[in-house]
């Protein structure tokens, strides 16, 4: 007997015990969660997540629809029947997946996504990695004090905005105009606000960023890495992910996560240069719209 269901205020510590041992693949559910709980609504972090219950009560699997139209899973079981609970909930149409890779692709068909043409904005099967960071390994030049990286301020408005531009169009497939720039704005203004995005300053110049995409006291989980293409090479990518990681493991945060596509061979290289291990595959399909 299996109990599927809407989430609801008072679910959190059986959602807590469900993902945390999944927590690798579990970071977006847990930080969103932990931010604003499961009431629903429009801001961001919000969303409905739909829960199988076995018949000790017990919670075995959750699908999460958020307010980016992006579904999120950790849903070993039941997943067709938790996707569309979340969906039929949330009342907003599915724009993107994310999750374990072989979850993911069973709910893109599912949804029926297109994986292909002009709708798509990001499509990308990528390892899953993971570091306790008592094993992180510094590179030469952070340790020895050759390279300056420091938390985002607010007097790097201007040049890191342009950085985070050609991150967004050339990395993540969106489209120049009006609705990126307010993104863009909105992101500087997230990311000095919560303390969660590194830089690296050379020359008085903004060089590097590396920043969290979801955070919890136990876990970090890095997104947003992007070296300059024309000081790419100089190990600059490399030393601002390590001191995210440095300075968040003084706070007393023990793992970090990340995963990257299968073909980023030189990203695959520096973050097991750092220590990281590949756990498992992700996968990730965003629309344009979400």
């Amino acid at each position: 007997m299996v109990d599927v269901r809407i989430l609801e205020p008072g679910d959190e510590a059986a959602a807590e015990a469900f993902l945390l041992p999944r927590i690798e693949s579990s970071m977006f559910l847990l930080s969103n969660m932990r931010r604003v709980g499961l009431a629903d609504g429009d801001e961001r972090y919000h969303g409905t997540y739909a829960g199988a219950f076995d018949s000790d009560g017990r919670l075995i699997s959750i699908a999460g629809h958020f307010w980016n139209h992006n579904v999120i899973l950790q849903a070993p079981v039941h997943l067709e029947a938790l996707c569309r609970a979340a969906a039929e909930a949330s009342g907003r149409k599915v724009r993107g997946v994310v999750g374990p890779a072989s979850q993911a692709a069973v709910c893109i068909d599912l949804f029926d996504l297109p994986e292909y043409g002009e709708r798509v904005q990001f499509k990308e099967h990528e390892g899953l990695y993971t570091l306790g960071l008592d094993r992180l390994r510094l590179p030469d030049a952070l340790a020895e004090g050759k390279v300056l990286c420091r938390l985002l301020e607010a007097q790097d408005r201007e040049a890191y905005i342009d950085m985070l531009r050609a991150y967004e169009i050339n990395e993540t497939g969106r489209k120049p105009g009006e609705a990126l720039e307010k993104r863009l704005i909105e992101m500087f203004e997230h990311g000095h606000r919560e303390r969660d995005e590194w830089v690296l300053e050379a020359d008085s110049d903004l060089v590097a960023m590396s920043g969290f995409n979801a955070k919890i006291t136990e876990a970090v989980q890095i997104g947003g890495v992007y070296t300059r293409p024309e000081l790419r090479g100089r190990g600059y990518g490399r030393c601002v992910v390590a001191a995210s990681l440095r300075d968040t493991r003084a706070e007393g945060v023990e793992r970090a996560i990340l995963f990257t596509g299968e073909q980023n061979v030189a990203a695959i290289r520096v973050y097991q240069s750092l220590g990281f291990e590949r756990i498992g595959d992700y996968r990730i399909l965003i629309l344009h719209g979400a």
